[in-house]
């Protein structure tokens, strides 16, 4: 259980790294779109005071530089794509790991408790002793006992409810005797 709990924390930790990193990426990514806008806007205005020949060079080292940049943030977010891909990989992994654990515990606790039960059902032959078995002889010798005598009791009291009935009979005869 603490090895769950310890793999779904390390778990936790790697994606809050990644989702760090991720934060990161597009944090660059939005700084290098601000330095784009930025020197777009700073080639346009320069190419306004330039002369013509110097203007269109200055405009197409802007160009260039953009396109780097551009690279850049291309880059950024391919990283970023797979930085998220890489952490949904992570999770389903974990998820799985956590699901295999969890049947593993079940299917231990099951096996637990059935070899519980079993240990109840039939204790092993090292319980098993000469005094234990006499022990057992002795208590349903006494039990077979009580039952015996709980017999005969209701033996006993069946006769005498016998007898009064017989003693009844007896006085009703004698009485419809003497009517007639």
């Amino acid at each position: 259980m603490q090895a769950l709990q310890a793999q779904q924390q390390d778990e936790q930790q790697a994606g809050q790294r990644a989702e760090q990193q991720i934060s990161s990426l597009q944090a660059q990514i939005s700084d290098l779109q601000a330095q784009l806008a930025a020197q777009a806007v700073q080639a346009t205005t320069a190419a306004a005071k330039l002369p013509a020949g110097a203007a269109e060079r200055q405009l197409a080292a802007v160009t260039r530089e953009r396109e780097e940049l551009a690279s850049q943030v291309a880059a950024l977010q391919h990283a970023a794509a797979a930085q998220g891909a890489q952490q949904e990989a992570l999770l389903r992994e974990a998820s799985q790991q956590c699901a295999e654990l969890e049947g593993k515990l079940l299917a231990a606790a099951a096996a637990r408790q059935q070899e519980q039960q079993q240990q109840v059902a039939a204790p092993d032959d090292s319980t098993i002793t000469p005094d234990l078995i006499t022990q057992q002889l002795h208590q349903q010798l006494a039990a077979s006992q009580a039952r015996i005598e709980q017999l005969e009791m209701e033996l006993l009291a069946n006769s005498a409810s016998r007898e009064v009935l017989r003693l009844e009979l007896m006085r009703e005869e004698s009485a419809a005797r003497a009517r007639a």
